[in-house]
């Protein structure tokens, strides 16, 4: 697993993530979590999917998500971050899956947040979520995104 930019800071991000599995089964699940801690709820928390080719953004309470398939020039959001389908997409072949996710962080979601990331293939191993780097989120973060 691996997660570019590690480290940095503003209202706009493009994320990539990477994962091989290193078997015959191919990775067909990608996770960033990005909070203050490993929790789902009240956090930027995005799925990809293999098998469906999307991304989901979960929703704040941590449970349920918006989907939007990759490619898709729409947006979905939640009271933390918003994820651009237009700037966003994935790759993958026999073993390996990388995503690169546009997001945008919303003024409330200020402060330093923990960059984590996941990656599961076919055979349901999985990495679990994994530490990869930090978020600075400036207060009053603002593009003029929604």
């Amino acid at each position: 697993m691996a997660v570019n930019p590690s480290r940095g800071q503003g209202a706009d991000a493009l994320f990539s993530v990477v994962c091989s599995s290193g078997t015959r089964s191919p990775v067909h699940e990608l996770r960033l979590l990005i909070n203050s801690a490993i929790d789902g709820r009240k956090a930027c928390y995005v799925y990809y999917d293999r098998a469906t080719n999307a991304f989901a953004l979960v929703k704040d309470e941590g449970s349920g998500s918006t989907s939007l398939p990759a490619g898709n020039m729409d947006m979905i959001e939640n009271s933390q971050c918003s994820l651009d389908g237009a700037k966003s997409g994935a790759q993958v072949d026999a073993n390996t899956a990388k995503i690169q996710v546009a997001i945008h962080f919303k003024p409330s979601f200020a402060g330093k947040k923990n960059i984590y990331t996941y990656g599961e293939d076919a055979s349901e191993s999985n990495t679990g979520l994994v530490l990869g780097g930090s978020w600075v989120v400036p207060p009053g973060a603002s593009s003029g995104r929604r």
